[in-house]
C-alpha cells in the first residue's frame, strides 16, 4: 500500500496511471540509487519543490516524525543528518521535498512484490488511488 505522501509524489512527477508500472518503477529505482539531487520530473526546480512543500507539508511532517521515531530521534536531528545546506525557506523546503522524493522511492522499492504488481495493473482502470484501495480489501 502506498501512502499518501507517496501518491503526492508520483503524481508530483507527472506519472501518467495508463503508463507501464515499469517506468515508474524504475524511476524510482532511479531515485533511489542516484538521489533526488540527480534530477527528477517535478522536483528540479525550486519553485516545484516549494509547491510541492507547501502542498504537502503536513504529510511530509507525518512521515518525518515516523522515521525519527523508527531510529529513536527527533525530528530535527533527521533534518540534521541530511547532506544538504539550508540557507533560507525556499532551500529549506526544497530539502524536505526531496525528503519526500527518496521516501517514496523506498517506499516504492519495498512495495514491488506479485501483490503490487497486480494492483498496479489497476491502475490503467483506475487511477494511482486504485492501489490503496486494492492493498487495502486484500488486507481484509
Amino acid at each position: 500500500m502506498f501512502t499518501d505522501l507517496t501518491i503526492a509524489v508520483i503524481q508530483q512527477m507527472g506519472y501518467d496511471p495508463k503508463s507501464p508500472p515499469d517506468e515508474l518503477f524504475s524511476t524510482m529505482a532511479d531515485i533511489e540509487n542516484h538521489g533526488a539531487a540527480a534530477g527528477f520530473h517535478g522536483f528540479i526546480y525550486y519553485h516545484e519543490t516549494s509547491a510541492f512543500y507547501d502542498a504537502n507539508a503536513g504529510l511530509i511532517w507525518d512521515a518525518i516524525q515516523d522515521d525519527a521515531e523508527a531510529v529513536g530521534q527527533t525530528p530535527i536531528q533527521i533534518i540534521a543528518g541530511f547532506k544538504s545546506y539550508i540557507y533560507d525557506d525556499t532551500s529549506f523546503k526544497n530539502v524536505l521535498a526531496w525528503y519526500a522524493l527518496e521516501r517514496a522511492a523506498s517506499e516504492a522499492e519495498l512495495a514491488v512484490g506479485d501483490a503490487i504488481l497486480r494492483a498496479m495493473i489497476n491502475v490503467r482502470d483506475g487511477g494511482i488511488r486504485q492501489l490503496e484501495e486494492d492493498s487495502e480489501s486484500e488486507a481484509n
